[in-house]
C-alpha cells in the first residue's frame, strides 16, 4: 500500500514546548506519501510509531492493521492515536500523553521503518542499533564459504 519505503536515522531534540523540528528529508518523504500530517500510535515495540496520515486512513479502512503484521489497532493503540500536523516551520508538537507514556523527554532518534517512522529515546536507540549491528556482523562472519 505504501510505494516508497520511509527511511533514515535522524538525531533530533524535543524543545521545551514539546516541538520536534523535522528534517527536510522526513518532510519530503511524508509529501511523497501524499500526506502533510502523521498519525501516531503505540507500536508493538513500545515506541511511538508515526504513520503518514493518508497511509493510516487507507490501512484502517481496508482492515490491514488488524493482523499480526499490520500496525497495532488494539484499543490502547487507537486510544492514544494522535494527528500531528506539520507546522509552517516544518515541525510537529508532540502531545504530553505520548511523551509521558513512552518516557520521551529531550534527545531522540527518528527511525524510518518502511511504512512508518519510530521515535526512540536516543540512548536506547543507540544501544538497540549496536545490538542489531552486532547481529549482522555475527551473521556475516559465520557464513560458510561457498566452493566453486
Amino acid at each position: 500500500m505504501h510505494e516508497q519505503a520511509l527511511h533514515g536515522e535522524f538525531k533530533l531534540r524535543i524543545d521545551a514546548r514539546r516541538r520536534l523540528a523535522l528534517p527536510n528529508d522526513v518532510r519530503v518523504q511524508l509529501a511523497a506519501a501524499g500526506s502533510d500530517a502523521f498519525i501516531t500510535v503505540a507500536g508493538r515495540n513500545q515506541k511511538v510509531w508515526l504513520y503518514p496520515e493518508r497511509y493510516f486512513e487507507r490501512a484502517v479502512a481496508s482492515g490491514e492493521g488488524e493482523g499480526a503484521t499490520g500496525f497495532p489497532l488494539a484499543m490502547f493503540g487507537l486510544a492514544i492515536a494522535t494527528r500531528l500536523q506539520i507546522d509552517r516551520r516544518g515541525g510537529v508538537t508532540l502531545p504530553d500523553k505520548l511523551l509521558n507514556h513512552f518516557a520521551i523527554f529531550d534527545e531522540v532518534s527518528l527511525i524510518g521503518v518502511r511504512d512508518h517512522f519510530e521515535l526512540w529515546e536516543r540512548t536506547e536507540w543507540a544501544n538497540h542499533r549496536a545490538t542489531l549491528l552486532d547481529g549482522l556482523t555475527a551473521a556475516q562472519c559465520c557464513k560458510p564459504e561457498q566452493t566453486t
